[in-house]
């Protein structure tokens, strides 16, 4: 009966043709402690969202009564699944799980529509997708479902797709054993992550500092960042894959060969901040409809784009940077970046 019913879930699931799945029992979570030391030590910086669903996070059942296992799912995003209209961004670099549609809709969609195929295959048991949106330690199941282990700069790592993934759930009332062991730590004595990482974002324990982290800085707050963040952003617009693309793991399984220390062409950069800085925020909104941009917004993107015009000393574009010196959000970083232009320390093609 029991082989029946894994054999019915596994075939379903396989139609799907994600990268990879696993599943385990839902209960209390293996790393919740160490979840909970890293919000206590304020290492989340101003996510104070984190903190809210703490409860849900140690205990599902408390969201999620029927639950009883959790159905971890993997979907690869080299090359990007859902692809998005092209942009006029050629030289500013956003992080690779951006190059494309947002995948809180086209990668919960498909979870969806696994859910209605589950619950036609099982019709008396609940099924509820989600993504990271959801309060749920989405990398803690993924571990312990045995897809991958945690790397030092904390991103869950398999050795046959490497990090760059997707990780979307499907809470249960199914009751499933973990399908697989957990998986064994296969980073070493490899510290690439943590010596690549300009701002010394990753701390020991496989924690990362969001104070330090320019992923953190493009995307979550509006706040200009110290001098030891906003003078190593170079030309990150939003996320950093900088940790990621260092990786033995990543370079074996795609082949990465771009150095991350490359300078842009100056010139298409100027004309990818110009675009930028002089569209108006409805203009931006409607062009990146569906871009996992928006998360930060207009005004957060127009924040990086003066940041990075300012790192590398673009005074091409301080006519655009002039027009928000009394800005609300973007006066404290404007000012910034035409002080920036007279320091002689600044980035030079």
């Amino acid at each position: 009966m029991i082989s029946s019913i894994i054999t019915r879930l596994e075939e379903t699931i396989k139609r799907f043709e994600f990268t990879n799945f696993s599943y385990t029992q839902l209960k209390r979570p293996l790393s919740i402690l160490i979840y909970k030391d890293w919000l206590k030590q304020g290492l989340n910086a101003e996510m104070t969202y984190l903190e809210k669903h703490l409860a849900i996070k140690a205990k599902p059942q408390t969201q999620w009564p029927s639950a009883k296992s959790v159905i971890v799912i993997a979907q690869n995003y080299i090359p990007h699944p859902s692809s998005h209209n092209p942009l006029p961004l050629n030289e500013v670099q956003i992080a690779k799980y951006a190059q494309g549609h947002d995948y809180h809709h086209w990668f919960l969609q498909k979870l969806d529509d696994l859910c209605k195929e589950l619950k036609s295959q099982f019709p008396g048991e609940d099924f509820v997708a989600m993504t990271d949106s959801a309060p749920i330690m989405e990398r803690n199941w993924a571990y312990e479902s045995g897809l991958g282990w945690f790397g030092k700069n904390s991103c869950l790592i398999n050795k046959d797709y490497g990090s760059f993934h997707f990780l979307g759930e499907i809470v249960t009332s199914l009751e499933l054993q973990a399908r697989k062991d957990l998986h064994h730590d296969l980073c070493g004595s490899c510290t690439k992550c943590i010596d690549a990482c300009p701002t010394m974002a990753i701390e020991e324990g496989k924690k990362i500092d969001a104070n330090k982290c320019i992923s953190y800085w493009t995307i979550e707050t509006r706040k200009t960042p110290p001098k030891s963040i906003i003078n190593n952003f170079t030309n990150w617009l939003f996320g950093c894959d900088i940790c990621q693309d260092v990786c033995p793991w990543n370079i074996k399984n795609f082949k990465l060969t771009k150095n991350i220390n490359n300078k842009p062409n100056v010139n298409q950069l100027v004309d990818d901040l110009h675009w930028l800085l002089q569209e108006s925020n409805h203009q931006l909104k409607k062009k990146l409809k569906g871009s996992p941009l928006l998360r930060t917004g207009p005004v957060g993107l127009k924040k990086n784009a003066i940041i990075i015009a300012g790192n590398f000393g673009l005074t091409q574009l301080k006519k655009n940077i002039c027009q928000y010196l009394n800005h609300p959000t973007l006066g404290e970083v404007s000012h910034w970046a035409l002080a920036e232009f007279e320091n002689p320390d600044r980035i030079t093609e």
